[in-house]
């Protein structure tokens, strides 16, 4: 142990088995992103790179502080060479790609996320446009520069708190564990009530670079006169080899099975991030000198990925993501595969050959580079700004009478007419459309309850199948039995719309499950609970309207893309195949309004059909997106303003 004279350990050095940990970490991300499902716990390998950063980051800062080197323009020039490079190219590489493949308002979203990346603000737009794991995130190319804008807005702040209190190292300790504390405690919270802030929000991240910053500080500094440092020191130099040894395999079991075979998106939580962010900790902090550390985290085909890992994550989302685009939904395996390897080949290049020779660039020498990059990355961010700012540049294709942005809402208010006194539409996304062409034809008083994949059917469990081998519940309840008791205990709401996808819950796509109904197949579970859920909101004074949904196009109808790719001809389905979709639910529903007097019916194939078609494509406007049953700007406002007719 040091003097009290001199309590910094300045022994600051290279940590191979920290770059191995990267490496497990981004290959679990970049598998997640590729094979959805098989790596169901890929995500947290974002987290367990707080967790290097915070700890990486501090001991930087720490070291330059102990050695009175510090500066903010060494420190920020640092950082600009090392993240710029990666950053500006694949921004790059996205708006050229996109101007060539895009449509304009595809263009125009990624416009604003370049602008978004630049700034480091990523995470607050992206928070705007909510859903990182619904299926629109894979349409966004820029989506995983979420990360990149947390970790930036904690190098922004983080270096002039640690300037301002590193001189008190006792308080520094309480700061760091106080900051730590309210972070998780704010997490915590935020994930039970809204779980877009707690994963955006800067503040409810923090905790896990907090983490590795408590570290870097237990390591660094030899006294602080706290009990709980004393401890650490004391305990850190007694271990014994055997003690080493088990700590280091508890750390890497606590970070790489929740990496490959634990959790799902949808537990998503505080605590479920704390067991691989903890282990990573623990890893990090039984040192480079164990087995595991030594043979396994420091082996050169691990660490070389570890060197590459910041370009790899660049890459891979981008790739992917506009390959989810083209093909207009998941590509097939083989081109999954393909981009997997393109995205290495692509970062080992973008590190050797960019990377690496601009980071060697020291002191004054670098300081014209930095500016150079900085001044280049804005530009780029600039471009994208003006990219949205101009609606993706729609003169670059031919047709213009198109919009293919998602219009799904949680609540839509309008002030310009009212309908039938107070509307609520309540449903899944298909129900997000119905709202959406209420509110775009002027209806007043209009609530929206809109989750995807919830069936607005009491009683009703949801579950995706992220492989073809398993299912995870979609945690639609107990939304849907809550928000159905809340319209029927309302006074104040006069119709209730119900919608939703019929056909991917009655055909095994998002299977369901009914307590006391588990013999039942799902014909039978949705007959006999829609008929309760019905007959609840009747008796209750509600007047209900059951929607038939729109027809499902099994192949994408799109405009054609500029440059590079044709128009595609699957625009139109036969009534005969349109009945096969309608006859496996609409018999249980024109039964209901038989029965019951206050229910109505709308039917939207007399906007989307004629006698013998129904048609993607209509007066020359692309009336659906590339899933093939939401629909476009253009075929949500026709759809409202059908209904509403049909209501007056």
């Amino acid at each position: 142990m040091k003097s009290n004279s001199n309590p910094i350990n300045n022994n600051v050095s290279y940590r191979p088995d920290i770059d191995g940990i990267r490496a497990i970490a981004v290959l679990a991300v970049v598998l997640f992103h590729a094979f959805p499902g098989y790596v169901r716990g890929g995500f947290l390998g974002v987290d367990v790179f707080f967790v290097i950063s915070g700890y990486l980051i501090s001991t930087i800062i720490f070291d330059a502080l102990a050695k009175r080197k510090f500066t903010f323009i060494d420190f920020y020039s640092r950082r600009i060479r090392r993240i710029f490079p990666a950053l500006f190219i694949v921004l790059l590489a996205s708006m050229f790609f996109g101007w060539l493949a895009l449509l304009p308002d595809e263009y125009e979203s990624l416009g604003k996320h370049v602008a978004a990346g630049v700034a480091f603000i990523s995470n607050l737009v992206l928070l705007q446009e909510v859903g990182y794991f619904d299926t629109a995130s894979s349409l966004k190319p820029l989506l995983h520069l979420w990360s990149l804008g947390i970790e930036e807005q904690f190098y922004i702040i983080w270096p002039f708190v640690l300037y301002l209190f590193w001189k008190k190292p006792t308080g520094l300790f309480w700061l760091i564990c106080s900051i730590l504390l309210f972070s998780f405690l704010s997490s915590s919270a935020f994930f039970q009530k809204d779980p877009a802030f707690a994963f955006y929000l800067p503040f409810t991240r923090f905790w896990e670079l907090m983490l590795g910053s408590l570290l870097a500080y237990l390591i660094i500094f030899q006294e602080t006169g706290t009990f709980f440092h004393r401890r650490f020191v004391a305990t850190n130099q007694s271990l014994s080899r055997k003690s080493v040894e088990i700590l280091s395999g508890i750390g890497f079991l606590m970070m790489t099975v929740p990496l490959f075979i634990g959790g799902s998106n949808k537990s998503f939580s505080a605590f479920l991030i704390l067991i691989p962010t903890l282990g990573t900790l623990i890893l990090i902090a039984v040192g480079k000198d164990s087995y595991l550390s030594r043979r396994l985290l420091s082996n050169s085909s691990l660490v070389f990925i570890g060197l590459i890992s910041f370009p790899l994550y660049m890459w891979h989302w981008p790739l992917l993501s506009f390959a989810y685009i083209i093909e207009a939904g998941l590509p097939d395996r083989e081109i999954r595969i393909s981009l997997v390897l393109l995205s290495f080949v692509l970062a080992w290049v973008t590190y050797i050959f960019i990377e690496k020779p601009i980071r060697k660039k020291r002191g004054f020498s670098g300081i014209p580079l930095t500016r150079g990059l900085c001044v280049v990355t804005l530009l780029l961010g600039i471009s994208g700004y003006v990219t949205f700012h101009f609606k993706g540049f729609n003169q670059r294709i031919a047709v213009n009478d198109f919009q293919t942005t998602s219009l799904i809402g949680e609540k839509v208010l309008s002030k310009k007419t009212n309908l039938l006194g107070t509307i609520t539409v309540f449903g899944d996304s298909h129900a997000g459309q119905i709202s959406k062409g209420l509110s775009m034809n002027g209806v007043n008083n209009l609530q929206s309850y809109v989750r995807g994949t919830c069936l607005p059917i009491k009683h009703v469990y949801t579950y995706r199948r992220p492989t073809q081998f398993q299912t995870e519940d979609t945690g639609c309840q107990p939304w849907i039995d809550n928000t159905l008791n809340d319209l029927i205990a309302s006074k104040n709401i006069d119709v209730v719309i119900l919608s939703t996808f019929y056909n991917q819950y009655l055909d095994g796509r998002i299977p369901i499950s009914s307590p006391g109904l588990e013999n039942h197949s799902a014909q039978e579970i949705f007959s006999l609970r829609l008929y309760e859920t019905v007959k609840a909101l009747s008796e209750s004074g509600k007047k209900v309207v059951l929607t038939l949904d729109v027809p499902e196009f099994m192949e994408a109808c799109l405009p054609p893309r500029p440059y590079l790719f044709k128009d595609q001809s699957n625009c139109e389905i036969s009534r005969d195949e349109e009945k096969k979709q309608l006859n496996v639910y609409a018999s249980e529903i024109k039964k209901l309004v038989k029965e019951f007097s206050g229910v109505t019916l709308y039917d939207p194939r007399n906007l989307l059909c004629d006698k013998e078609k129904c048609f993607a494509k209509k007066g020359g406007a692309y009336l659906y997106r590339f899933d093939g049953n939401h629909l476009t700007e253009n075929g949500v406002r026709l759809l409202g303003a059908d209904l509403i007719k049909s209501l007056n």
